[in-house]
């Protein structure tokens, strides 16, 4: 409201620029072209995923075991790396 209607204290009076009065949805997101994720490069990488399987198996020597117990395994321990970095995100 005070960006589009009013003015800061030590800011100018001049009215705002062009750029700042795009339109907003009832919940505040834009509807330009410029916002949202679109503007976002797709990741490589699956959501919740901080090191692929597939790119790990690359690194490690051979597995004389079940390969399949290995895969679930670091896929459960990589999840706990993303959860913590969510953790941080939000938390702080």
């Amino acid at each position: 409201f005070t960006r589009e209607y009013g003015v800061y204290s030590s800011g100018s009076s001049s009215p705002p620029s062009d750029r700042s009065k795009a339109k907003r949805n009832a919940d505040g997101a834009g509807t330009g072209d410029d916002s949202g994720m679109s503007r976002f490069p797709e990741t490589r990488t699956r959501p919740g995923v901080c090191i692929p399987w597939e790119r790990k198996r690359r690194e490690m020597p051979e597995i004389l075991g079940n390969e399949d117990l290995v895969r679930r395994v670091w896929e459960d321990v990589d999840a706990f790396g993303n959860l913590y970095i969510w953790h941080c995100l939000l938390s702080f």
